[in-house]
């Protein structure tokens, strides 16, 4: 099943991913480093599948003391290439372990100690939550409002807002329909004292919702931009202020804190990619992703969460007015999608995810920054927790989760689970339908697909690409990766959608999913090959050869289509999060390419129709350049259906 997991987020970013390298978090799947501002979702680099499955497979024992996990945790950071980091773990009494390793500054090699800050990312936003369940309580909004009717003032555009208004339950658990952030609301380099509402509202077109809200779950950081303006106008103060007033104060989290002003930075680690130091840069969508903080006092605030059990006969040591545990545990419960509505317990709540590992649910949330990435979790059967951060977005800290989860969990019993017949035939294929970032949904059409094959109380279930993965029916339609795990999806009994780990599906027919395929793999193929025989062909026509005069222009035109395909290629896997939202050769590659491949595609039939009217005989190379400008020409509609011609990444 983490083959399916990952292949699903994987797959849509797959000829993309420098592009995915967004800030702020991608949907925090516990077990993974995805990107985010995210996000992710998301910066730093997600394992490979194959890194995760090795993982998950290793017969290396659990550490089982805190000085052999100490020791793993070290040797780990510095395999996986991190230069510093810190880690706390916790239960809900104490905080028992709380270390740093490695280098906050390598030019002037400064270690990191517990008081380093580090750039929290997405994990901001379960502190914003709790923000705004605490307003509920209080009785200010509730849940179910309206979003729009709330706030008139932003630029929210929903075409089902007659019968499917955006709430604030949508906004926390990421289900209005909404896109990520684009590029060019990211970092804020010029706009110090823009208020939320503007940036939030300076990319509007993120604001559009693209389905009914409440259906499906789609990472989105404006949402939270947008609870953040919420959070402002119900209290009359910043929302930096509430929530260090009401949130960091009460919980004596007396050195982080939601702005970066000059004694912040001078306690700051510095933030590291591949190519060294990253520069510190604020912004767009503060509320999202703005908090700065240490491991130790990140457990604090998620020791508070896990002390706040209704079955649990201890106090949490700290309080916060209007959250008790019944707030926790609505927190904790997904609701709006279509599978929370059907039974299904694990999800994306209000910023708080649930992640099955290892037979046992983790909740928590990850994030990820420029030069940063950031991890904690809880488990309420074992009762305890963790933090890790680290100051790298470039590296894995998966191995760092996993041996801190064993290490946690190392005397959990698994329960045992039952398996049950179908009772409903659900065969066939199904296509992603919940693109984080609207601009992968072309991408996500072409590898985003997966069968379904039901044998009594098993599916097996099929990646297009990507190896095949069998999961067991508990039930009423929830699924289970084995009978020693939780529901981690559903599929519909109709057959109507499938949603695994947040990813949803729906029905697609076998041509839809394999005709694009098709074209695609014939197209670049084609195209390929036909660029090295344009090599030859025009080497020859500047060396005055003769070529046949009535098929230059057809040559000349199926090639220039072709070079400019692969010029489009070319700048999309060279992009990098430093250039994505600046006019560079990269974007120009992908601007300028993605025009001369359409022109050329379309003018590229009548030409060639044109010229064989004129030649006396065709020719094999005839057949072939009709292959390359009708491939193409098809290959060019589908690229402006999904708004790729003319892509200005720096506008974006």
């Amino acid at each position: 099943m983490k083959t399916i997991q990952l292949i699903a987020k994987q797959s849509c970013k797959k000829l993309f991913m420098p592009i995915a390298m967004v800030i702020l978090c991608i949907p925090p799947a516990l077990s993974s480093n995805d990107l985010a501002q995210e996000t992710d979702e998301q910066v730093a680099q997600q394992a490979t599948i194959a890194t995760e499955v090795a993982l998950t497979q290793s017969d290396v024992p659990p550490p089982k003391t805190l000085d052999e996990l100490n020791a793993a945790l070290a040797k780990s950071f510095e395999d996986n290439g991190i230069p510093g980091a810190q880690v706390a773990l916790f239960n809900k009494e104490e905080i028992f372990f709380s270390q740093s390793y490695g280098l906050k500054n390598k030019t002037e090699n400064l270690p990191v100690d517990n008081n380093t800050l580090f750039r929290a990312g997405s994990t901001s936003k379960t502190f914003l939550a709790l923000a705004i369940m605490q307003m509920v309580n209080q009785g200010k909004f509730s849940l179910q409002d309206d979003v729009a009717e709330m706030l008139p003032e932003l630029n929210i555009i929903n075409p089902f807002a007659d019968t499917y208004p955006v709430r604030v339950i949508h906004l926390l658990e990421h289900t209005a329909g909404f896109d990520d952030m684009h590029f060019r609301n990211m970092y804020n380099l010029n706009e110090p004292n823009i208020s939320l509402v503007d940036a939030t509202n300076r990319d509007s077109a993120t604001l559009k919702v693209r389905w009914k809200p409440g259906t499906r779950h789609a990472y989105s950081n404006p949402g939270y931009a947008i609870l953040g303006v919420i959070v402002e106008k119900f209290s009359g103060q910043s929302y930096e202020a509430y929530l260090t007033e009401n949130i960091l104060v009460p919980l004596q989290m007396n050195q982080s804190s939601f702005t970066a002003e000059t004694d912040v930075l001078a306690r700051m680690s510095e933030g590291y990619i591949s190519s060294g130091p990253v520069e510190f840069k604020n912004i767009y969508l503060r509320s999202a992703g703005a908090l700065n903080t240490t491991a130790t006092e990140l457990a604090k605030f998620a020791q508070f969460i896990l002390a706040n059990d209704r079955h649990s006969t201890i106090e949490s040591p700290l309080s916060i007015t209007n959250v008790d545990s019944n707030t926790i545990a609505l927190m904790e419960k997904p609701e709006s999608t279509l599978a929370a509505k059907n039974g299904l317990a694990i999800g994306y709540a209000k910023a708080i995810y649930g992640r099955e590992r290892n037979g046992s649910v983790w909740l928590g949330h990850d994030g990820g920054i420029d030069g940063f990435l950031t991890s904690y979790a809880y488990n309420r059967e074992s009762n305890t927790g963790y933090a890790i951060m680290i100051n790298s977005s470039e590296s894995s800290m998966r191995s760092a989760v996993k041996l801190v989860t064993e290490f946690l969990n190392k005397d959990l019993v698994k329960k045992a689970f039952t398996a049950t017949p179908f009772e409903n035939q659900i065969n066939g294929y199904y296509r992603m339908a919940n693109d984080r970032n609207q601009i992968f949904a072309g991408v996500s059409y072409l590898l985003g697909v997966l069968s379904i094959q039901s044998d009594h109380d098993k599916l097996l279930v099929n990646p297009i690409f990507g190896s095949s993965e069998l999961v067991y029916h508990l039930g009423d339609g929830l699924v289970s990766e084995n009978l020693t795990s939780p529901a981690i999806g559903f599929i519909d009994p109709a057959g109507a959608f499938f949603e695994i780990d947040g990813q949803y599906f729906e029905p697609a027919s076998a041509f839809s999913i394999w005709w694009p395929i098709v074209l695609f793999v014939l197209g670049l193929l084609s195209t390929l090959f036909y660029v090295i025989y344009s090599l030859i062909w025009l080497s020859k026509l500047v060396s005055k050869s003769k070529p046949d005069s009535l098929r230059v222009n057809i040559t000349l035109l199926a090639s220039i289509t072709s070079i400019s395909l692969i010029v489009m290629l070319i700048g999309v896997f060279s992009l990098n999060l430093q250039v994505v939202a600046q006019v560079s050769w990269q974007n120009l590659c992908i601007f300028m390419g993605s025009i001369g491949f359409a022109v050329g595609s379309w003018i590229g039939i009548p030409v060639w129709i044109s010229t064989m009217k004129k030649v006396e005989q065709r020719k094999k190379m005839d057949y072939w350049t009709f292959l390359v400008v009708a491939s193409s020409a098809m290959m060019a509609i589908y690229f402006v259906y999904f708004d790729y011609i003319g892509l200005r990444l720096w506008a974006w």
